[in-house]
């Protein structure tokens, strides 16, 4: 099966094709030219202009448009699911539940909290300054660099944006080259009247972000893997641009003898599976306490051979019916094949699953 992602071969420097291909199946949806170094000055220029129209508007003013960012994501969410599943891999259901109910709650969170937090605070005034009023004042920062990863292409682009846009910024936003959803998120906030040019979505790789680094914004958020995260920050403070980092984790999931044994299987499986294990707080390693390990183990094997995946459910519309979907990439898949070689090597046992079925991007777990 082809790559979810592959780069055509630079010739004399020239830029680079991105072709982005659908994990399921194989195939080509489309193909994004890469940027050159001399088109970051036009993006951060055309987002600062509109980035001060929208900082003189009221919190109450960006909530009005937030709420019409909502209503447009509700409206849509039938293309959107599908937009993501054909990039990702995820089932329907699975794209509904930890992609766009998230950022849709974001938005409600925000509409209700939003005026509170960013509204001028009277604090304490230091003794050496009796007789004077002290309050914070909490003003844009100016444009943001927002960097999002492959794995939650919408939820996890769609957070960091809208907090900077209510907090009054304007956004540059770097989608992963793996999952770009291309002309999704321009199409939702042209839809829904978020000022043109406000937020600026530029594709392409490694290299488009270093160069959108050197464009110096007034802040970078980045979600992804700790070496990418370390590099963003060091390329950073050269320029001493403030970094707000999400990275990877490494999560046990620890089991006493006293649990309710059925909800802490369903735990254990839904933190093992969702998003067929691609995500930062997924359950790497699970802890059992020894007087119930034998019976967690013979449990949580027959539990996860009944999870359906589009093997399974070939000729039943497995993007509807399936438990989990595929993986996203060669990459991740290359990935886990080594872990599991890693593992028996050192003594591991298989109970359940252990390999990818054919050549698909689906790592069953029976």
């Amino acid at each position: 099966m082809a790559t979810a992602t592959t780069y055509s071969t630079p010739v004399n420097g020239e830029v680079n094709d991105i072709r982005v291909a659908n994990p399921r199946t194989g195939a080509q949806l489309y193909t994004i030219r890469e940027i050159s170094e001399g088109d970051v000055k036009g993006y951060y220029e055309a987002a600062a202009k509109a980035g001060a129209a929208w900082a003189k508007k009221s919190i109450r003013e960006r909530l009005a448009v937030m709420d019409k960012v909502r209503a447009y994501i509700l409206k849509n969410k039938d293309t959107i699911i599908q937009r993501i599943g054909d990039e990702t891999g995820k089932p329907r259901t699975e794209s509904l539940l930890t992609e766009v109910f998230p950022t849709l709650d974001l938005i409600d969170l925000y509409s209700k909290t939003a005026e509170k937090v960013l509204r001028d605070e009277k604090v304490k005034t230091p003794v050496l300054l009796m007789g004077k009023t002290s309050k914070i004042y909490y003003e844009p920062l100016g444009t943001v660099l927002i960097i999002s990863p492959w794995n939650y292409p919408f939820n996890l682009s769609m957070t960091p944006i809208l907090t900077a846009l209510i907090a009054g910024n304007a956004v540059v936003f770097k989608p992963s080259e793996y999952t770009p959803l291309k002309g999704l998120l321009e199409t939702i906030f042209d839809g829904a009247g978020v000022p043109r040019d406000l937020v600026q979505v530029v594709y392409g790789a490694k290299e488009t972000g270093r160069m959108l680094i050197d464009g110096k914004p007034n802040k970078i958020f980045f979600t992804g893997s700790e070496r990418a995260g370390k590099a963003i920050m060091a390329q950073a403070a050269q320029y001493l641009i403030p970094v707000e980092l999400e990275l990877g984790g490494k999560d046990p999931f620890i089991v006493f003898d006293d649990v309710n044994i059925e909800r802490t299987l369903n735990g254990a499986l839904w933190g093992s599976m969702t998003n067929s294990g691609q995500t930062c707080t997924s359950v790497e390693r699970i802890y059992v306490h020894e007087k119930i390990y034998d019976e967690f183990v013979k449990k949580f094997k027959e539990k996860a051979e009944k999870i359906t995946t589009p093997l399974t459910q070939r000729g039943k519309d497995a993007d509807a019916t399936s438990d989990m979907g595929c993986m996203t990439t060669d990459f991740q898949i290359h990935k886990v094949e080594a872990q599991v070689r890693d593992a028996l090597a050192k003594g591991a046992k298989v109970e359940c699953g252990g390999a990818r079925s054919d050549e698909s991007h689906v790592f069953p777990p029976r």
